[in-house]
């Protein structure tokens, strides 16, 4: 404080106070005068200036420029663009002064983006240096969005996959058309078949499917072809070979992603000797291939293999005029998908995505008496179970059982066309899974 009892402050000029002491005696004589000199100097600034970082997204997913705050404690000098240190982004400008700055900061989506301001970049007047910043950190959330979109893409195709499968108890049951063409549509799903069936000069067969559908999110544009031969082994017996080629064009929400895959191995159809019980299975294996499209946000490409287990039994049982069939079917299919390196550098990790399904089902078929060609009423009930899994999210893993009915009618016409129409609705059982609809196919022989 100086002479006056006052406290100094930072920046003040230093006080000089100048103190002089004389003594007399009891004899009137004085002293020599003692003088002291005290100079008061003002508080020394030690204190420095601290800086935080807030603002800008908490998350991106994909390139993109955001502004983040930089605010001082107090007033500096000397601060840059090139005194902030960035991790996958780069600092476009700075403006601002004195305390109070704004970065603009462009994420190249290669990694989560780090910003910070070491320590002693800029100083205060008396040039004290500033402290280091806390570290602002933005998730770069592209590898699990690229996750996310993968599985659901995997999920669709697995889904065309399974149901496109091309039936093979009517070679051994009978009747079936030597060749065709098919067309048939329902709410969300629509398909167009060519297919040629074995006959008495040739085991050999063929079958090709192209198909749309929307399924958990994804359009879907999908074909499915399947060649086949096989030897009877016995009367009640055929052993064959399968090869399969799909290929699929998918639009997820990070853009389209395009597959295709190819799958071999062997197949049977059965019958149980002297009942109308028929048998068939498959066992497929093969390569999966997957690109995203270069006009995406996203790109890369990744490989994998694709695994396809199916089992299926049929009976037939006639009263009078009524048959019914009752029928079951389990399949299996996985698929592993290697990991890859996206367009931005991120490494995206492998994945194993798979569905089961096993299903049960009575159906009823009766004639109805027409001029010409023929007509059978049907309806039927199901039940079946359904699970999909998923190795990088098992939290959205989904399990469900469910019944169904349908009622329909197929009518034949002398031409050899066939028009088929049915109703059906699934969801017995499960309240955030409903499915109403109407099917319909036309189909002639060639």
């Amino acid at each position: 404080m100086d002479a006056h009892g006052r406290h100094g402050r930072c920046g003040d000029a230093a006080v000089t106070q100048i103190f002089s002491l004389a003594v007399t005696d009891n004899l009137g004589l004085a002293s020599v005068a003692d003088t002291v000199t005290i100079t008061v100097e003002p508080p020394v600034d030690t204190t420095r200036p601290s800086v935080a970082l807030s603002g800008g997204p908490s998350e991106i997913d994909g390139p993109t420029e955001f502004v983040v705050q930089a605010a001082f404690s107090e007033n500096v000098t000397g601060f840059t663009t090139l005194d902030v240190v960035v991790e996958h982004a780069t600092v476009k400008s700075l403006s601002g002064s004195g305390a109070t700055y704004q970065l603009a900061i462009s994420a190249d989506a290669s990694g989560d983006v780090t910003i910070s301001v070491p320590a002693n970049v800029a100083n205060d007047a008396v040039l004290n240096g500033n402290t280091a910043s806390n570290d602002l950190v933005v998730s770069n959330q592209i590898v699990p969005l690229q996750q996310d979109a993968i599985k659901r893409s995997t999920v669709s195709n697995q889904s065309n996959f399974v149901v496109n499968q091309p039936k093979l108890m009517g070679f051994l049951r009978g009747g079936s058309r030597s060749g065709g063409f098919d067309a048939q549509a329902t709410r969300g799903r629509g398909n167009f078949t060519l297919f040629q069936n074995p006959d008495e000069s040739s085991t050999g067969w063929f079958r090709i499917v192209s198909s749309w559908s929307e399924i958990d999110g994804v359009d879907t544009h999908y074909v499915l072809g399947s060649f086949g031969a096989h030897a009877t082994v016995r009367p009640n017996l055929m052993v064959g070979g399968l090869f399969q080629y799909d290929n699929s064009d998918q639009l997820t929400s990070l853009g389209k992603l395009k597959g295709e895959s190819a799958l071999v191995g062997p197949y049977f159809v059965a019958k149980l000797d002297e009942h109308d019980l028929f048998f068939e299975g498959r066992l497929l294996y093969g390569s999966t291939n997957y690109e995203w499209d270069a006009s995406n946000s996203v790109d890369g490409r990744f490989n994998g293999n694709r695994l396809l287990a199916m089992f299926a039994v049929e009976g037939v049982m006639d009263y009078g005029t009524y048959s019914i069939l009752p029928n079951a079917a389990v399949s299996h299919v996985v698929d592993t998908l290697d990991s890859y390196t996206d367009g931005f550098g991120n490494s995206v990790p492998s994945q194993n995505v798979s569905q089961t399904a096993v299903k049960i089902g009575l159906d009823i078929t009766w004639p109805v008496s027409v001029a010409s060609g023929g007509l059978d009423l049907n309806t039927g009930f199901s039940g079946s179970y359904q699970k999909q899994e998923s190795s990088i999210d098992p939290a959205s893993d989904t399990e469900r059982y469910l019944g169904g009915a349908h009622i329909g009618f197929n009518r034949q016409f002398e031409s050899g066309s066939r028009l088929d129409a049915r109703l059906f609705y699934e969801g017995l059982g499960e309240a955030d899974y409903q499915q109403l609809g109407a099917e319909v196919s036309y189909s002639f022989k060639f």
